[in-house]
């Protein structure tokens, strides 16, 4: 151990330690020497709401709002080296329709939609392993990134938490409406739709 580079010391701590029992005199080494399975976990809750009402003989409003929420966290053998990804989103609906006459009708629609999708290290928004153990320089500074830095040793398996951890908001607007005209055996329809979509 001695003869180890530092850095390297440092990175052992970090393998996954054996559990297989290897018989004396055994002429073959098993080609591993640790077996587990690693639990995943999913929690996932999600509800719906819809309300309607009529104003009037001719106006009816109704909306809709929807949540979601998945997290999954996958653990794997070695120390910090697991990866979660929490998802949630939202949904908020209006639409308003308003009679003219029997063969004109408008229906305004509203959405609004807010997603976010991220992959993360076990480690992330944690430690910042890589600078304040290994000591190492010119690392990142965002925390979404911080883990165990990933080690490579020939015969061994590797070290380390997930390369990269990833991440956005998505937020979605959108205004559409549509006015439809019944005249004889023809049916017109005319209207707008503005979308407007931003990444975080």
């Amino acid at each position: 151990r001695e003869r180890l580079d530092p850095t390297t010391q440092l990175a052992t701590q970090y393998t996954v330690l054996p559990n297989v029992t290897v018989p004396t005199a055994t002429a073959q080494f098993p080609s591993f020497n640790a077996i587990g399975t690693p639990p995943t976990f999913n929690d996932f809750d999600q509800y719906n709401v819809r309300i309607d009402h009529q104003l009037s003989a001719r106006d009816q409003l109704f909306g809709t709002y929807s949540s979601a929420d998945e997290t999954r966290d996958v653990k794997v053998l070695r120390p910090f080296g697991g990866e979660g990804f929490p998802l949630s989103n939202r949904l908020v609906t209006v639409t308003h329709a308003h009679t003219f006459s029997p063969t004109l009708l408008n229906e305004f629609r509203f959405g609004y939609n807010r997603s976010r999708t991220y992959r993360l290290s076990e480690t992330s928004y944690g430690q910042n392993f890589a600078r304040e153990l290994f000591n190492l320089q010119n690392t990142t500074d965002q925390a979404i990134m911080f883990g165990i830095p990933a080690f490579n040793m020939s015969g061994f398996g590797g070290i380390g938490s997930i390369s990269q951890a990833i991440g956005a908001l998505d937020e979605n607007l959108q205004f559409t409406d549509n006015l439809s005209l019944v005249k004889g055996s023809h049916n017109v329809r005319a209207g707008f739709q503005i979308s407007r979509q931003s990444y975080f």
